[in-house]
């Protein structure tokens, strides 16, 4: 009787382990990205290992307005939506604060999305200021992620994003002509 509970005990726990291994996740990729001082990055809201598919759902994003301000316009976002077959419901924009909401329903003539799916992409350009900003990604309001049949999906966990703000810097070629050049000067002060 013991063995059987303990064998039970263990599928259970290996069920369990498997189950959380396939959570579903709303990510930002990629996840880090190292850039230099005015470069623009793109970042693609993700979903992953939703049970049934997504046809709505929502989602906020803040960051640092210091290291990185949003490139982005609502109507680029709302084009990024669209292209991915979702229809932009709401879309709330403060970017001059760090801050955007984004809800999405499916359009109608779409296919039922698989488990992983696109939501919007948007763009970023870092600032003056050296340093690593996070992206943090969250749920919105009333943000329950609904397959095609408005069924609410299982809890996803949310993934944000990390950009390195660094210095440009040199490229190799450049070190490359600089010793190239002092050995010629080196060569001709010889030779004089």
């Amino acid at each position: 009787m013991n063995m059987k509970l303990t064998k039970g005990l263990l599928g259970l726990g290996a069920l369990l382990i498997a189950s959380q291994v396939n959570a579903a996740t709303v990510s930002l990729t990629p996840a880090s990205n190292d850039i230099a001082v005015g470069d623009t990055v793109t970042l693609t809201v993700q979903g992953s290992e939703f049970v049934n598919g997504v046809s709505a759902g929502t989602v906020a994003i803040n960051w640092d307005t210091a290291s990185v301000q949003l490139n982005s316009t609502l109507s680029d976002i709302q084009t990024s939506l669209f292209l991915n077959g979702f229809d932009a419901v709401l879309t709330i924009d403060n970017s001059v604060a760090g801050q955007l909401l984004v809800t999405a329903g499916q359009l109608f003539s779409a296919p039922i999305f698989g488990p992983g799916f696109d939501f919007f992409s948007l763009d970023f350009l870092s600032t003056l200021s050296l340093g690593s900003s996070l992206i943090n990604i969250s749920a919105g309001p009333g943000g329950d992620w609904q397959d095609a049949f408005f069924n609410v999906q299982p809890v996803a966990d949310y993934v944000g994003a990390t950009l390195s703000v660094n210095a440009v810097p040199v490229p190799a070629a450049a070190w490359l002509f600089g010793s190239g050049l002092i050995g010629l000067i080196g060569i001709a002060r010889r030779k004089a």
